[in-house]
């Protein structure tokens, strides 16, 4: 996995969202694609924050985009922001 994009994304998180704060998390699933999980660690449980698909960031990255700070504004959103952010996803989703 050393030479994947994905481990490479996992790396700049964990840089990114260093321990015992936060976790990164790498997962295959039923399919064989590659995910990356966010999790931060409140009164000691690590919480669930953010899901991407290995794929999405290789498409960001072709889009000349700076991934790390798209996730790191979308991990700094308000709750009210968020509700936007998520409303415009589910639409974006429904289009496809």
């Amino acid at each position: 996995m050393e030479d994947t994009p994905a481990y490479r994304y996992v790396k700049a998180l964990e840089a990114k969202y260093p321990m015992p704060e936060w976790a990164v998390i790498f997962e295959k699933d039923a399919e064989g694609d590659d995910s990356i999980e966010i999790a931060r660690r409140e009164s000691g449980i690590l919480q669930s924050v953010f899901w991407i698909a290995a794929e999405e960031i290789a498409d960001m990255e072709a889009e000349g985009a700076n991934w790390l700070s798209d996730i790191d504004d979308i991990l700094n959103m308000t709750d009210e922001q968020w509700a936007t952010f998520v409303a415009s996803q589910s639409a974006e989703d429904a289009e496809e």
